[in-house]
């Protein structure tokens, strides 16, 4: 479901989605997006997967680019302190 806020379409719900642990994912009816969203949780629970799903899905309209979206997909090797 997409809004329309300042002249920016935005994601305010997900429904029925499916991508690696999420099946057939809809976010609680009284939780949507927001024009800014936090989203944390231990690691291996999804976070990533979420927002990737997210971005496939906005990025399916070919008018649209992932140029200027504030996401992209990083990894990270922990490093031992005083190295």
């Amino acid at each position: 479901m997409n809004l329309l806020i300042n002249g920016i379409i935005m994601i305010e719900k997900v429904c029925n989605y499916t991508h690696k642990s999420f099946k057939n994912y809809t976010n609680p009816g009284d939780l949507k997006f927001k024009q800014k969203n936090i989203i944390f949780a231990y690691n291996g629970k999804g976070k990533s997967s979420l927002v990737l799903g997210v971005k496939r899905e906005f990025l399916k309209d070919t008018t649209k680019t992932d140029d200027g979206l504030r996401f992209k997909a990083t990894k990270t090797t922990p490093t031992k302190a005083n190295e």
